[in-house]
């Protein structure tokens, strides 16, 4: 054998003519063993728990990996910590990629998620009433709609403009005035899903919507600046 390390890297030195495959010395100088497959070199390591390929993988890593796939975050962290920190200390000798990777994608499904919670609290996963109608039911849905922008905007005066002069007046013998009445409803109307709509009558309507947990039934009729809610009751 040659006096320097080979094209691999291994040091020249070997044990005895047909030694056993095993852990040695370092025949460098080194404080680590290596491992000799009873024919060539391999890189240093833990006797314990390693193997002849160089290193046992680290078995937080792995799991860490498969956690951060299938969306596990929190325990996907945590493992991939964990591996480093043993990776770090000599404990094993491979496995870093992995775990690095299982903190990348642990971070990716972290803004996926915080993505999502965004987009539903400003109301961009709503799924419009009107684009399940077509013709005249849609411009029912479109008061729909506009209806529960305007009651998720706590604007009173919005909602109160969707409504007949009969309704404003209805509910103006409850609190002084229409606009009133609607302030003093805290989250009226968090979200509105429309069920149906029938046409019962030339320029009226009546929809059954679902809101949050409980169900309205909502009439409307057509005047000359469109579509207003008429009347709205629970249903039983």
């Amino acid at each position: 054998m040659s006096d320097g390390p080979d094209a691999f890297g291994n040091p020249p030195s070997q044990p005895a003519a047909a030694a056993a495959p095993g852990w040695y010395p370092d025949p460098m100088g080194g404080s680590a063993p290596r491992w000799w497959d009873g024919q060539r070199w391999h890189g240093v390591g833990d006797p314990s728990g390693a193997t002849a390929a160089g290193g046992q993988t680290d078995g937080f890593a792995i799991a860490a990996l498969v956690l951060s796939v299938l969306g596990g975050i929190v325990l996907s962290v945590i493992f991939a910590l964990v591996a480093l920190s043993r990776i770090r200390k000599g404990r094993r000798q491979r496995g870093r990629g992995m775990a690095i990777a299982a903190l990348w994608i642990s971070g990716a499904w972290a803004l996926l998620i915080a993505g999502i919670v965004v987009l539903g609290v400003t109301g961009a996963l709503d799924d419009p009433n009107a684009d399940h109608y077509q013709g005249v039911k849609r411009q029912v849905a479109v008061v729909i709609d506009d209806f529960e922008q305007a009651a998720d905007d706590n604007d009173a005066a919005a909602v109160c403009a969707l409504m007949t002069p009969g309704l404003q007046a209805k509910l103006a013998t409850l609190s002084g005035t229409c606009t009133s009445a609607i302030g003093d409803e805290e989250g009226v109307q968090a979200h509105l899903d429309a069920r149906s709509i029938t046409l019962t009558a030339p320029g009226r309507a009546s929809a059954v919507v679902r809101e949050d947990d409980h169900t309205l039934t909502m009439t409307f009729v057509r005047g000359p600046s469109g579509w207003k809610v008429d009347e709205i009751t629970k249903r039983p």
